[in-house]
């Protein structure tokens, strides 16, 4: 095995995960993404607005054990259909052997426009375009060859919109530790939810009390294990981006 792989298993930054019948190697939470304000800037500097763009951020695994992107590179769309993207894999695979050899991650992304000239499209709000698709989701399962063992890393979807802190927005799915999707439900929805029920439990505590409270409960330890587990972005004061998860 890689010995750089080898190390990271064990001070447990990352783990062995059996997906889909293939013995792969996944990062273990909690853990911490560090995308810097350079690396931002790089990717705003070609984002296209019509069409979507791809490729690799480098990611230097830090002494706690949290990562840091160093490096990104892009891949070439090879497809016809701006509203698509599939990396040229030849420029795929020469990104992975560098970042392999610099002892680093690989962390793939693609963008999703923000004008396509269709009208049920353009102008929604920031976050819908952060929304990953089903076949990113799908993709977002598939194992990369890492020297000599199968890697999956989590991917990311930038969008470039004034409406986020610093003109550029990013959700990450998957990698077997982040949600399929950048939209959930956010806190406000889910203190709105609590009220509710609360008032339900008061509205009919003289006839089923014991059992909304019971049940009261238990949505208030799902909402706990909800908030727990839900990834936090925070952008920083000198533009950087801290994903923890």
């Amino acid at each position: 095995m890689n010995a750089f792989v080898k190390s990271l298993l064990d001070r447990k930054i990352v783990s062995r995960k059996n997906i889909n019948d293939v013995d792969c190697i996944v990062l273990t939470k909690p853990t911490s993404i560090l995308i810097t304000k350079s690396i931002q800037e790089r990717i705003k500097a070609v984002y296209p607005v019509s069409s979507e763009i791809g490729g690799c951020i480098s990611m230097k695994v830090l002494e706690g054990g949290s990562l840091a992107s160093t490096n990104v590179y892009f891949f070439r769309n090879t497809q016809t259909d701006s509203s698509k993207y599939s990396p040229d894999y030849s420029e795929f695979y020469r990104a992975v052997q560098l970042i392999q050899a610099n002892n680093e991650l690989p962390f793939f992304f693609h963008t999703h426009p923000t004008h396509l000239g269709i009208s049920g499209y353009d102008f929604k709000s920031a976050n819908f375009y952060l929304t990953s698709s089903l076949q990113d989701r799908d993709a977002s399962f598939y194992p990369i060859m890492y020297s000599d063992v199968s890697l999956v890393m989590p991917q990311s979807i930038f969008v470039r919109d004034e409406r986020f802190t610093g003109g550029l927005g990013v959700g990450m799915y998957s990698g077997d530790i982040f949600p399929l999707s950048f939209n959930r439900l956010g806190n406000v929805e889910i203190i709105a939810l609590q009220i509710t029920a609360f008032i339900v439990v008061l509205g009919l505590s003289n006839r089923k009390y014991g059992v909304l409270k019971f049940l009261f409960i238990v949505l208030a330890v799902v909402v706990a294990y909800y908030l727990y587990h839900k990834p936090k972005y925070t952008s920083r004061e000198n533009g950087d981006i801290l994903i923890t998860v």
